[in-house]
């Protein structure tokens, strides 16, 4: 019964884990999803250095907007993976 819980604890742990590193960037109206760790690939660009302390964050809705054309940002997305 331990094992049980503890198994559940730590899958809670990695739960709150994935959530707290993910980041939704709303970008012309179209959000995507992506990790922290993702965007810090590439380092010394906007997306690398994504604080809540931007004016572009939105602690409402928990996500970045970003003013871009949506389809030139699947582009720049593809660099990042």
């Amino acid at each position: 019964m331990c094992v049980l819980v503890c198994v559940c604890v730590a899958e809670q742990c990695a739960e709150m884990s994935d959530a707290e590193n993910r980041v939704t960037l709303n970008v012309g109206g179209i959000r995507h999803e992506t990790y922290k760790a993702t965007l810090k690939k590439i380092p010394a660009t906007r997306l690398s250095r994504l604080t809540e302390a931007l004016a572009n964050y939105d602690p409402v809705l928990n996500e970045y907007f970003f003013d871009r054309h949506p389809g030139v940002f699947a582009q720049v997305s593809l660099l990042f993976m």
